[in-house]
């Protein structure tokens, strides 16, 4: 039925405007009365009923199922591939960080067992230092002990040596004389060979006196010189005794067989002289002040091995 009033052109327009551009109402209406919208409205139901009554309705509605059905399928098949390209993407990824973590745990063990390592050598290295230290410490305070032990006995020995034998020898064998009457320049006899004794204010020496050995001889020789002229001791007051002076003498004899052939030290020690600054020197003073040095296991054993005949 055709509606008056309404012209074709308008109703193509509005009819386009619905099935095809999806205007709204208010869009089409614009410069319409209310009649003019009333047979539009009309003309757009009347057409979608002719349209469903068509065979070309149901080909549009197939199409747009099918339209409908394709893009689900290829949504879908989009998401399926997506999900398949996360998953691989993710188990690449968690494959890389597992990777990663592996090395970086492997790295890290290798690098805690290095540390752990070298901690261990520096531990063991240190404490086999600490304990060479231990050692030499130990050592050397046992052959300081020993030392110590050695002089002190060897020490009483040659103090006690003259006291502990007689000698069959007398002043008079020896015959002390002052060569020249000045008081100065003495000899003696012993042993079938003469011997030289110089004095000077509380000093006597005796040149060559290494070449005499026997303690209870040193002791009379010693007297002699003594009972000449008397020597002051350390303290300036009290005299030396033919003990004391003996015990010097074989500290000389000792230095004498130990130090090196042909050395300055040996020369001095050739000669034994007797002042109060010397009295009562043990050996490990009387080595340092002869050499400079103190005195050590080595130099001991040489030392105390060495021109001293005790009888």
């Amino acid at each position: 039925m055709k509606k008056k009033g309404l012209k074709p052109a308008v109703l193509i327009a509005a009819l386009l405007a619905v099935l095809l551009l999806g205007c709204e109402a208010e869009d089409i209406s614009a410069g319409m009365d209310d009649k003019d919208i009333e047979s539009v409205k009309d003309t757009i139901r009347e057409t979608i009923e002719a349209a469903k009554e068509s065979s070309a309705f149901g080909e549009i509605a197939d199409a747009a199922e099918s339209a409908a059905s394709s893009a689900r399928s290829t949504a879908e098949k989009n998401a399926r591939d997506a999900a398949a390209t996360a998953g691989s993407i993710v188990k690449e990824k968690a494959g890389d960080a597992a990777s990663a973590a592996g090395s970086m745990a492997k790295e890290k063990a290798k690098d805690a067992a290095s540390a752990a390592g070298s901690l261990a050598k520096e531990k063991v290295k240190d404490a086999a230092s600490q304990a060479a230290d231990i050692a030499r410490e130990k050592a050397k305070d046992a052959a300081s002990a020993a030392g110590s032990m050695a002089i002190d006995n060897f020490e009483k020995a040659i103090s006690g040596s003259s006291g502990n034998s007689t000698s069959s020898l007398t002043a008079e064998d020896i015959a002390l004389t002052d060569v020249d009457g000045n008081g100065k320049n003495y000899v003696f006899s012993y042993n079938g060979e003469e011997f030289t004794a110089i004095y000077t204010t509380d000093n006597w020496k005796i040149m060559d006196s290494y070449r005499i050995t026997d303690p209870a001889d040193m002791k009379v020789i010693c007297q002699a010189l003594i009972d000449e002229n008397p020597v002051h001791g350390k303290d300036m007051v009290s005299y030396r005794t033919a003990d004391d002076m003996v015990y010097e003498w074989q500290l000389h004899n000792m230095g004498y067989a130990y130090f090196e052939e042909g050395s300055a030290l040996k020369a001095k020690a050739k000669d034994v002289d007797f002042d109060p600054d010397d009295q009562g020197k043990g050996i490990e003073e009387f080595f340092e002040s002869r050499t400079g040095k103190k005195i050590d296991m080595d130099d001991i054993a040489g030392f105390l091995s060495g021109g001293v005949l005790l009888r």
